[in-house]
């Protein structure tokens, strides 16, 4: 051994000697390499010839003799051994206590003994001494000695920190390498050790290192000397390597307090019961479930049976809540998604887990996760599910559901009616269901190779099949395979719908014939047939609207309606078009105008009903359109002959009408002058009558001067009827107005008459000696036959009525009795007022003139309120 070696085994030696009687040290071949015994004092006389031999040669101490063999497993294990050996001697028996101790790397074995007759060293015994001397063995060991400052550590102790035996020598040295948070911590420790507040020293330090870390040591020893003051002088301890221990420690204490944090926050709900049935733990969570109003901490200690009294009446069964705790509880055994439901709606999934704690002792684990939302997620989805079931069944087309295997997860009654067999063919699939219906399996693999196109290229897959039952009855069906894609986008599963679709290809078998049934009569129809759009859109047209309008079929359906119809028939055809699609005509006929592609106004009858489709919506227009323009121009023709023909009637009828008043007008005018003639040329008139011959002979003069009137009457009337081809003049009215007013000059001064002119139109194309005489007839009347009383009054109006030139010649005269004399008003020879000069001739020779032309006159009069006569040409 080293000086060093020698003065740390002397030191250890001296420190197990106060609780032991002797202490070896052994190689590793069990040669003695010394021997101490209390006081320093060797048990034997001549223990110094043990020194340098094996045990086996000193077997003649039966102590020693007994140990070598565990001394040989204290080396080869590399352990502490303890043991007692009896041992006899001068017929005395002895106990003996040997504890064995490695050292120097399990080269060397230190051995204790000490007597286990004298009970009172045993119970004596200063474990802590004991403890240190083996740390000091297995670690370090130091040595303090406060009076002279000096302190010794081994060499594992330096080892530790990185230090050579001459860094660290004194009080001061040990004390600036302890951490500063560590150091008062150590004097504390000391401080209760000597004020025997403990029995001994124990403190857990960091020693800084060579490297400049700090490093944990456990920290233990005693006082072994005191002066006589019994102030201690010298301790001596152990330090044990703990750094691996405190770190781990460390990061168990960071992992509980992540723990701890973590239960505290968690939204799940925990109770940790002891085998006595109190409460261990409960967090935050626990106590806002049931309503806790104490802090989680408090309940520590509570019988859990009082929590469950109180927590009973929270929920909705309490007897049933009770009694599944207790029969849980009673089992003892994991119990997951354990259900409660609570008065105030919040449902609880709970996890009851038995566990076994460090101390052996049962203990209880309690987890309620809230499934609210899920439960109710999950009704509402159940509710759902059965909603859409339900409405699946109901649907009477083929519904069912596949997985990406073909299996069958769901159908409907109408693809299968059979409840039993729908069950049965759950998870089934094409071929299983064939071979029950014993159908060739051909069918399923026509099936299988569809939802294979399906699978592959993850788009729906439709067709058409057509199907003859036993009974030989032909049925169409729609088939439909549509794929749902997850969120990787693969098929998860294939939704199969069918329909019996046979009335609708009937219907559409029926419709194509219909359809080729009204394109033959659209088509080849003599009459012109179109479909419009409601905005008036041609859609269709045939041949015969073509030829009707002279645009080509693709010309027109660039067109509407409106654009070649003649613009003022627009607005009335529009006008039925909008009653049509209120409802409130079927459909509607009338004549209107188109305008050609050459621009000629074609005639047509058009009659148009409005399609609507099976939601009752606004479809199309159906028109058919008859070309009537030749019918048009040969009506108006007929027309127009007509109307020549019924003037030519009229104007033989008024001649006819004058020709009679003229011969009554002759026959009367005539018949005086004729018979005074006669009577003068009677000889025996003259001879018997008493007249002269000058007075015979003026009578006779006046009767012929009658007669030639009635006579040039006559002329100036067969004149204007004979004469149709008079030449008409372009007649400035105000010029004629106003030479007019020069010849009456004189009449409408002396009446202070006022005549004014309202002249919109001025100029007339008309026979001027025709005009100049209807004019001069009509204000020479209205001037004659003015009031006395009043002033007079003429407005001479001129204006167009319905594109005819209309002359009125209105006055504030006598007026005409119309009910009297209303029809006698133009007729030859009529006067209806008393003390006039008139010879009824004037008016009845301007309406002669004025018919003579194909016009008209006619009056409009009251009595004492004056006459206005209005010509139209």
């Amino acid at each position: 051994m080293t000086p060093t070696s020698d003065l740390l085994m002397n030191t250890i030696a001296d420190t197990l000697l106060h609780v032991g009687e002797r202490v070896m040290c052994l190689s590793e071949g069990t040669e003695i390499l010394n021997i101490w015994d209390k006081a320093g004092i060797t048990h034997y006389d001549n223990w110094q010839d043990f020194v340098g031999k094996k045990l086996s040669d000193v077997s003649h101490d039966a102590l020693l003799g007994q140990i070598e063999d565990q001394v040989t497993n204290a080396i080869t294990n590399s352990c502490d051994v303890q043991a007692e050996y009896v041992v006899i001697k001068h017929d005395h028996t002895s106990t003996y206590d040997v504890r064995a101790m490695n050292i120097q790397s399990g080269t060397a074995v230190l051995f204790l003994v000490f007597d286990l007759q004298d009970k009172s060293t045993i119970r004596g015994m200063d474990t802590e001494a004991w403890e240190a001397a083996i740390d000091a063995v297995g670690d370090g060991m130091w040595d303090m000695n406060i009076t002279t400052n000096k302190a010794i550590f081994s060499d594992k102790w330096h080892k530790k920190l990185g230090a050579s035996i001459v860094d660290i020598v004194s009080i001061e040295d040990w004390s600036n390498i302890i951490h500063p948070d560590d150091y008062q911590n150590s004097l504390r420790a000391i401080q209760q050790y000597l004020e025997g507040d403990v029995t001994n020293y124990y403190s857990e330090l960091r020693y800084k290192c060579k490297d400049g870390q700090y490093k944990w040591l456990l920290s233990r020893g005693a006082v072994v000397a005191k002066d006589n003051d019994g102030k201690p002088i010298r301790a001596i301890g152990t330090h044990t390597d703990i750094d691996e221990r405190k770190k781990k420690e460390q990061e168990h204490l960071s992992t509980l307090q992540l723990l701890s944090t973590l239960i505290e926050k968690m939204q799940d709900a925990l109770l940790l019961i002891d085998g006595q049935s109190n409460i261990l733990f409960a967090n935050q969570a626990y106590c806002e479930m049931y309503e806790i109003t104490v802090p989680p901490h408090e309940l520590k200690g509570v019988p859990v049976q009082e929590s469950v009294a109180s927590r009973s009446l929270m929920v909705k069964n309490p007897e049933e809540f009770a009694e599944r705790i207790n029969e849980i509880r009673k089992a003892g055994e994991l119990v997951r998604n354990d259900e409660i439901e609570l008065h105030n709606g919040k449902i609880y999934s709970r996890d009851f887990i038995p566990i076994t704690l460090a101390n052996k002792e049962k203990a209880e684990i309690w987890k309620f996760r809230d499934i609210t939302d899920q439960k109710l997620a999950q009704r509402r989805y159940e509710q759902q599910r059965l909603f859409y079931e339900k409405i699946l069944n109901n649907i009477p087309e083929d519904i069912a559901a596949h997985d990406g295997e073909q299996r069958f997860l769901f159908l409907n009654p109408a693809a299968i009616m059979d409840d039993e067999l729908r069950k049965w063919m759950i998870g089934k699939k094409h071929e299983d269901y064939f071979r029950y219906r014993n159908k060739p399996l051909s069918l399923a693999d026509a099936r299988n190779e569809r939802f294979a196109k399906v699978m592959e290229e993850k788009k729906p897959y439709e067709w058409e099949e057509k199907i003859i039952d036993r009974q030989g009855k032909l049925s169409y069906h729609y088939r439909c395979l549509h794929p749902l894609l997850d969120e990787h986008g693969e098929v998860d599963m294939v939704i199969v719908y069918g329909a019996n679709i046979t009335d609708r290809v009937l219907a559409e078998h029926e419709l194509k014939k219909s359809r080729d049934v009204f394109a033959s009569a659209f088509n080849y129809s003599g009459i012109g047939m179109a479909l419009l759009s409601e905005d008036g859109k041609w859609l269709e047209v045939n041949k015969a609207i073509c030829d009707i309008t002279g645009f080509s079929k693709e010309e027109l359906l660039q067109l509407t309606f409106q654009d070649i119809t003649y613009p003022a028939d627009l607005e009335a055809d529009l006008h039925m078009l909008r009653k049509l699609v209120k409802g409130e005509l079927s459909n509607y006929t009338l004549e209107k105008r188109y305008i050609s592609k050459s621009k000629k106004i074609v005639w047509a009858m058009l009659t148009v009903s409005f399609v609507k489709n099976s939601e009752d919506e606004p479809g199309f227009f159906v028109s058919q359109v008859v070309d009537i323009t030749a019918k048009k121009e040969l009506a108006d023709e007929i027309s127009r002959k007509n109307s020549e023909l019924e003037a030519a009637k009229i104007s033989l009828v008024n001649k006819i009408n004058q020709m009679d008043q003229l011969t009554h007008m002759i026959g009367h005018n005539l018949r005086g002058p004729i018979g005074n003639i006669r009577l003068l040329s009677d000889k025996d008139y003259i001879d018997e009558d008493s007249l002269s011959k000058d007075e015979s002979l003026e009578l006779i003069h006046q009767s012929s001067e009658a007669l030639m009137g009635s006579l040039n009457t006559l002329m100036e009337m067969t004149l204007i009827k004979l004469n149709n081809d008079i030449a008409l003049d372009h007649c400035n009215i105000p010029d004629i107005i106003a030479n007019i007013i020069n010849q009456l000059h004189g009449t409408i001064y002396e009446k202070r008459a006022i005549i004014k002119q309202e002249l919109t139109v001025e100029t007339v194309d008309y026979p001027k000696v025709y005009l100049e005489s209807i004019l001069y007839n009509l204000i020479s009347n209205a001037l004659k036959y003015s009031a006395d009383d009043n002033q007079t009054e003429i407005i001479i109006s001129t204006y167009n009525v319905n594109g005819k030139f209309t002359l009125s010649v209105k006055d504030n005269g006598i007026g005409i009795d119309m009910s009297k004399y209303g029809n006698q008003v133009f007729k030859l020879n009529q006067t209806f007022h008393h003390g006039y000069d008139s010879k009824g001739v004037g008016l009845f020779i301007t309406k002669t003139q004025i018919e003579s032309l194909g016009g008209k006159i006619d009056v409009k009069s009251k009595l004492n309120e004056g006459s206005e006569f209005i010509v139209t040409f």
